[in-house]
């Protein structure tokens, strides 16, 4: 009987563990994939803006290009064009890769190119092409389909018209040619269809880039492609959800096995004209927790077995032993959990980042180069170059954006390295507002009516504090009031409670939105269309340094009040530190 009851007890401890690891690999890879999705659609929609702003930024050189002096006499043929359309293709290489530029006359005819080799081409009539017929039609840039160009490489052409400026005619096209497959290539893997992959399409649902090459020119919904998918009603519902300009996903099984797509539109001008969608073997994504699978399958095992053992010797104890293994399961369980958790948002973290600083670096930048280039044209053989004051005042606008944007980023990067350090003096917190509020006008737009109030102690307010990172605190926390401000009122308010100073500034805006309360004073926090979010993160870090506390609460009425509070120095403490001026 004992050995009945011992092979019964082995049998089912074996049995319930199996069964329970099979539970707990099924919820962590749900988990993972569940996670994997979201990550992946965050991504392939950052994919698609990415190449749109390259798409953009390859128009406007064409466009600055089209109104070259040269261009606009029509001197198609001349040295001056042909060096104007080699510039212009180092310039847009610089931004992604293209074939060549070419231009055409009014009747369509080719007449120069900026590479070489294809000067062999000149002479030949383009005019029947879809992009030529189409900036012919509209007078805008346009995006090709897909085609086989002449020399067997599957390009999307750009074009752009060229509109004489004194006479509105139409006098030519300047166009530029993606090869698609090295255009593709250069956002992601395209080639090996076991890991995560890419693969592009033109609006008529034509194949771009794709793993396999003999698949380029195919219709996505043709026999061919339906017979890979096996006419897979979930994936061909995404394609069509995606070209009909909506971001869409889709889990499902094909002959290559189990896969998770996410698609999302290329928009040009505020209109889809190519396609993106990004594939992933759920496979690929499972093998990330493999490792961790196996070791603690493994580990359980040993753990088991000396489990059994030992109840084979003591029956009796057997209750407490199985308790105590699932209580370890669970909590390697629960480990492994958070230890995803904290990968994850660590890496949402690092994607913000980039996304962020990736479109704030280029919202200025992209302006600065632009008119660097018209100066540049205008200029001719002239070393003196003539600017107007709204270029002017842009220049500048843009370059202390960057200024701001990039002290940000190395504040933030001495907070997290712990390297902020303060210089610390006595300071009239009085005196540091009236500071602040004396460059308060350069903070608000011309377009917005706002008055800036103040109610300071009418005593002296001594803190021991680093007077240039106080005057960055209230600063901060000034400039985000008027920036969610149209028109009202800011109050700047300094006062004293027990022993410590409380400075608040309060405003008539916007408020601050619900979704982002419980993460407002860290990094990225921002529901606005433009900026990093990252002051308020740099305020709470020198405050915090100074031993203080900050917070922020909507008002009952209307706007929203941003508070900070450092200690007071003591009076004993005023009496034998050297009491230095306010500058």
């Amino acid at each position: 009987m004992a050995f009945v009851a011992i092979a019964v007890i082995i049998v089912t401890a074996f049995a319930s563990y199996f069964y329970l690891q099979a539970i707990t690999e099924s919820n962590l890879k749900n988990a993972l994939l569940e996670q994997q999705k979201q990550r992946q659609i965050d991504n392939t929609e950052a994919l698609a803006n990415h190449i749109a702003s390259d798409i953009d930024g390859l128009i406007l050189r064409l466009e600055l290009l089209a109104s070259a002096p040269a261009l606009q006499r029509s001197e198609f043929t001349s040295d001056e064009t042909s060096r104007l359309l080699w510039e212009a293709d180092v310039d847009i290489s610089k931004i992604t890769l293209i074939d060549s530029i070419r231009l055409a006359d009014a009747d369509g005819i080719l007449v120069n190119t900026s590479y070489e080799e294809y000067r062999k081409f000149m002479g030949s009539d383009r005019s029947d092409l879809e992009y030529v017929k189409e900036v012919r039609a509209t007078l805008r840039p346009y995006v090709s389909s897909g085609y086989v160009g002449a020399t067997g490489i599957f390009y999307v052409a750009i074009g752009v018209p060229i509109i004489n400026q004194d006479t509105n005619e139409y006098v030519g096209i300047v166009s530029a040619f993606l090869p698609t497959a090295k255009f593709f290539e250069r956002y992601g893997n395209i080639y090996d269809a076991d890991t995560q992959s890419i693969i592009a399409l033109d609006g008529k649902g034509t194949i771009l880039a794709s793993g396999i090459s003999e698949f380029v020119g195919e219709n996505i919904f043709g026999e061919n492609i339906q017979g890979l998918t096996q006419g897979n009603t979930a994936i061909n519902q995404l394609y069509s959800n995606v070209l009909e300009g909506r971001a869409d996903s889709a889990l499902f099984t094909a002959n290559l096995g189990e896969r998770f797509s996410s698609g999302s539109p290329i928009f040009v001008n505020e209109r889809p004209v190519l396609y993106i969608f990004v594939t992933t073997p759920t496979a690929s994504i499972y093998s990330q927790i493999n490792g961790i699978l196996q070791a603690e399958y493994i580990q359980n095992i040993v753990l088991l077995i000396a489990l059994v053992a030992a109840v084979s010797l003591l029956i009796l104890y057997l209750a407490r032993w199985t308790s105590t293994l699932e209580k370890r399961i669970r909590d390697r369980t629960q480990e492994l959990h958070t230890s995803n958790e904290k990968l994850v948002a660590h890496d949402k973290m690092q994607q913000e980042f980039i996304n962020i600083a990736a479109h704030e670096l280029r919202t200025p930048v992209q302006p600065l180069l632009g008119i660097a280039d018209l100066l540049e044209m205008n200029a001719k053989d002239s070393e003196k170059i003539e600017i107007t004051r709204p270029e002017l005042e842009m220049i500048i606008r843009n370059a202390k954006r960057l200024e701001r944007l990039s002290s940000d980023i190395l504040e933030v990067s001495r907070i997290e390295s712990q390297s902020l350090k303060l210089n610390k003096e006595i300071v009239d917190m009085n005196d540091k507002v009236r500071n602040v509020l004396l460059d308060a006008n350069s903070f608000i737009p011309k377009d917005k009516k706002i008055e800036i109030l103040s109610v300071l102690s009418d005593k002296r307010v001594n803190v021991f504090a680093d007077k240039p990172r106080l005057f960055e605190v209230v600063s901060n926390l000034l400039n985000n009031a008027v920036k969610f401000t149209d028109s009202g009122t800011i109050t700047v308010k300094v006062e004293k409670k027990d022993d410590n100073v409380v400075v608040s500034v309060s405003d008539t805006g916007r408020g601050i939105d619900p979704e982002v309360v419980p993460r407002l004073f860290t990094k990225f926090a921002s529901k606005s269309v433009s900026g990093t979010g990252l002051g308020l993160f740099i305020s709470r870090s020198i405050v915090e340094a100074h031993g203080g506390m900050i917070w922020a609460e909507n008002n009952s009425d209307k706007g929203a009040t941003f508070t900070f509070s450092l200690p007071l120095l003591p009076h004993a403490e005023l009496e034998n530190k050297e009491i230095k001026s306010e500058p």
